[in-house]
């Protein structure tokens, strides 16, 4: 399954192996009548931001229209209010390789999330969009995740991802703390990210070695909110295919 719409500039990664359909039952909690929970969307931003992102906000409106578009439950969302770091903060973080109490303090507040929708509506039907700080993130729950908490999570999307790997391109987070691997095969048939060419936290564009590695470092320090492109350029390009993706996932 591939979106239907993509960006020209846009790099992007879709590890989508068709290896089985995600099968609900409903069990204790509240029922709907179409038998099955609504799908319940966690947004975590990126750097700068907060529960307000706008790339998180653009991917959930896209979510949102098309699941109504496909005649499922209305969908539900909730945005983690994790903490804001800057560019130069994040880097250093990185840099600690091993102090990632920012990323932890996220990790616990998704956990939660997924546990209260589970105990809203069982069995739960969670879709995870992380963008920047907020994709690595939804990597690092998805590793220390239980079995049980994945099998609830029908559709993951990331953009700008700190731990992004393809080729030779990694993302910042993974050249100095890698989650390995960078896809966790529980959900390697429901996962999407993209990455924007010359985007220094994802990686697309910085080669191997010492030298890209400086460069690609520098370029992420000195990212701001009014000079962050192209790691600021993910809507609508990136964010409407992602939606749909997403969306379509879910409704199966």
């Amino acid at each position: 399954m591939a979106p239907r719409r993509s960006w020209p500039h846009l790099r992007a990664l879709m590890t989508v192996f068709l290896l089985g359909a995600v099968v609900a039952a409903v069990g204790p909690g509240r029922a709907h009548a179409a038998d099955r929970c609504e799908a319940k969307f966690i947004g975590a931003h990126g750097l700068y931001e907060s529960v307000d992102s706008p790339t998180v906000q653009a991917t959930w409106r896209e979510f949102e229209s098309r699941t109504n578009a496909h005649g499922q439950p209305a969908p539900v969302a909730q945005f983690l209010n994790h903490p804001t770091l800057d560019a130069a903060t994040f880097v250093d973080l990185i840099k600690k390789q091993g102090d990632v109490n920012p990323i932890n303090q996220g990790v616990a507040l998704l956990d939660d999330a997924v546990q209260h929708s589970e105990d809203e509506c069982s069995p739960s039907r969670i879709v995870l969009m992380g963008y920047s700080e907020g994709a690595w993130i939804v990597d690092a729950w998805l590793h220390h995740a239980a079995p049980g908490q994945k099998a609830r999570v029908v559709a993951v999307g990331v953009l700008g991802d700190p731990q992004w790997q393809r080729d030779q391109f990694q993302g910042l987070a993974r050249r100095y703390t890698p989650l390995n691997p960078y896809i966790v095969p529980d959900v390697q048939d429901r996962f999407w990210g993209f990455c924007a060419g010359n985007d220094p936290i994802c990686g697309e564009g910085y080669g191997p070695g010492l030298a890209e590695l400086s460069r690609q470092t520098l370029d992420a320090t000195h990212l701001a909110p009014d000079h962050c492109a192209p790691h600021c350029s993910y809507i609508p390009g990136a964010t409407t295919p992602l939606g749909d993706a997403l969306a379509d996932r879910a409704a199966k």
